[in-house]
């Protein structure tokens, strides 16, 4: 009858709206699940490259599993008591120049940053450096625009011409025993806001901090001995 067909007809829809739910909640769960393994992959280091940047120092670079040839953060360490990173020019491929490369840790025996060795990592946000550091070279974070926050080593006696030149620092804190600041170190870095010398003799070269047009503070704390 009639009705009967109504009533098988009413009663597969209900069965398809039941399945489909299903369906579509088991999607879900798969989609999630394939979030969550690509989060782990990404955050899972894989070494694809390993050398020498130095007499003394090596590196190490690493990817995420997601984007294998494009290295996310280098490591570099000592193999001897001390030791000087190599120094490139301005144009020349240093073993760091990936704008993928976002962290970088310099390791403790690392007593020199060699001239233009991250130049150009324009996705730079995190670095860490070790005590040990004593000098910065020329253009050695030139250009590195979304490097923000960078803490001075206490012993850092030189800082090379256009060191920190077009990168994002926003503040900038010297100390003694820091004896040089390079030619235009920190020229055209738009969002420097406050830099602060607290240092018994620096020499400072010409047009320091031209071009920093958000630059509001200078300060100098002089410390006298005797």
């Amino acid at each position: 009858s009639q009705q009967e067909t109504a009533t098988k007809c009413q009663t597969q829809i209900q069965q398809l709206t039941v399945q489909q739910s299903q369906d579509e909640a088991a999607l879900g769960a798969a989609n999630a699940n394939l979030s969550a393994a690509k989060a782990t992959l990404a955050i899972t280091p894989k070494t694809i490259k390993e050398g020498e940047c130095g007499p003394n120092v090596k590196y190490t670079l690493y990817a995420d599993i997601i984007n294998p040839t494009k290295p996310v953060k280098a490591v570099i360490y000592t193999t001897g008591t001390n030791g000087e990173m190599d120094d490139y020019q301005d144009g020349e491929e240093s073993p760091f120049h990936y704008d993928s490369l976002k962290e970088v840790s310099i390791g403790k025996g690392v007593v020199r940053i060699g001239s233009y060795a991250f130049a150009h990592c324009t996705s730079l946000t995190d670095i860490s450096i070790a005590s040990s550091v004593i000098s910065i070279g020329d253009g050695a974070f030139y250009f590195c625009t979304n490097l923000k926050n960078f803490q001075f080593p206490l012993n850092l006696t030189h800082i090379g011409r256009y060191a920190f030149a077009y990168s994002g620092i926003v503040d900038v804190t010297l100390y003694t025993p820091l004896d040089y600041c390079g030619e235009r170190a920190f020229i055209n870095c738009k969002s420097l806001n406050t830099v602060s010398f607290k240092t018994n003799e620096t020499e400072i070269a010409s047009e320091l901090f031209r071009y920093d047009s958000n630059l509001k503070k200078v300060n100098f704390v002089v410390f006298f001995v005797g």
